[in-house]
């Protein structure tokens, strides 16, 4: 998918409950979200929960953050 710069992408997703996997990955994600590569590894070097757990670190990896532009989710409404 691509977004034009400043373009807002807005996910309705009332039937989404949990992210990830499993629920220790759902609670890493909820937990730091998703704001992109650098604070993604920053996390990792200063969270031991996020460290030992890096396919949901991997997961949390996106260049959205990175971008002009703006990703709002809104699941379980």
């Amino acid at each position: 998918m691509a977004l034009a710069d400043g373009a807002e992408l807005i996910i309705l997703a009332p039937g989404v409950k949990e992210f990830g996997e499993d629920r220790g990955i759902d609670g890493l994600i909820r937990k730091y979200g998703y704001f992109g590569t650098p604070a993604t590894l920053e996390a990792v070097d200063a969270n031991a929960d996020l460290a030992s757990d890096l396919s949901a670190a991997a997961h949390l990896i996106t260049d959205l953050p990175n971008s002009a532009s703006r990703f709002v989710g809104a699941p379980g409404i």
